[in-house]
């Protein structure tokens, strides 16, 4: 199984042929997701992916940085793959360097749906 992960990860140009990950990478990942349990850009707690913002393809020794990296889904909680749209511009190989303040400015417009479909609903109940 994990021989197929390695293929699809090179397909989907997470890793550059050649390289691997470091041994302290499930580590680094577990401590970060106890600390940022929900998605940057939904809030999602299902399906959490560590993304790294300047990508491992691109800087490798950037990996385990703590500042590189933010939680993203692939929950598809309100129609769509965050890690996939937010974090890679919806193209796998293709990094998004404004990742954080786009997951930010998503969350922030999810938070204002949320709360207007909420009232429409209140609204609905206060008026039958």
């Amino acid at each position: 199984m994990q021989f197929l992960k390695r293929i699809k990860d090179r397909i989907l140009g997470k890793i550059p042929r050649g390289m691997k990950r470091s041994s302290k990478w499930p580590e680094v990942r577990k401590k970060h997701l106890e600390k940022f349990p929900k998605c940057a850009a939904c809030g999602s707690t299902k399906d959490l992916q560590v993304h790294h913002c300047v990508l491992f393809s691109d800087d490798p020794s950037l990996e385990l940085d703590p500042s590189n990296l933010i939680t993203l889904c692939t929950s598809k909680k309100d129609g769509f793959n965050c890690h996939r749209l937010i974090g890679h511009c919806n193209q796998w190989t293709q990094p998004n360097v404004d990742v954080r303040k786009d997951a930010h400015d998503w969350y922030e417009k999810l938070l204002f749906a949320r709360m207007a479909s909420e009232s429409e609903r209140a609204e609905k109940r206060y008026k039958r």
